[in-house]
């Protein structure tokens, strides 16, 4: 169903939206309107049944120092990955760790990227944080099955805490949700403060 409502997205917006709208920027601002209003009513739905459980206290505490450790190595591996990656692409290793500092963070990092003057890796920088947040979308419950419920997290980035978090719940254990929370929170603070710093 995931895949089926992106794929039917891309398409009635490619097709559709066009010819409905003269000004394709109305739509998106309307659309914008509706995503805020839509992942509140996800969030409360999650809240509600998160309450109901009555468990993250408990999962906070049985958590204890690893809820912040697990968002620092997902960190860590991003940034050294993206290291890696900028040894062998066009892009310098400061534009290709400056890109996954983003951390799925789509409508800041991009823009700080470009105002530094590196248009290139702005551009680079906006495909890989919407890829990274789609990935996240879409193989969460495999990766979950696979690999683990907590490394599940770090796939969507700053989407772990918002979009993502539904799935989370449905697809992994129900003391995972802190985790993920944490995991978003923390990429989200993170990005303001790294790609700046990076990118210079």
């Amino acid at each position: 169903m995931i895949l089926f409502s992106v794929a039917a997205g891309m398409i009635l917006g490619y097709f559709t939206v066009p010819r409905i709208f003269a000004d394709t920027a109305d739509f998106q601002d309307m659309s914008g309107n509706w995503m805020v209003i839509g992942i509140c009513i996800l969030l409360g739905f999650v809240g509600f049944n998160l309450g109901l459980e009555g468990n993250v206290i408990k999962s906070l505490k049985k958590a204890g120092i690893r809820v912040v450790l697990f968002p620092l190595a997902a960190i860590a591996g991003s940034l050294i990955l993206g290291a890696l990656y900028g040894l062998v692409s066009p892009l310098t290793v400061r534009e290709a760790v400056a890109v996954s500092a983003g951390f799925g963070w789509y409508t800041l990092a991009p823009g700080v990227i470009g105002e530094a003057g590196h248009a290139v890796a702005g551009a680079v920088s906006f495909m890989h944080n919407v890829i990274r947040e789609t990935l996240g979308i879409i193989i969460i419950p495999l990766a979950a099955k696979k690999i683990g419920y907590i490394e599940a997290t770090a796939i969507p980035g700053v989407a772990a805490m918002d979009i993502c978090l539904p799935i989370v719940e449905r697809s992994c254990r129900s003391e995972t949700v802190v985790y993920s929370f944490c995991m978003g929170m923390m990429m989200s603070a993170a990005v303001p403060l790294l790609v700046p710093l990076i990118i210079g």
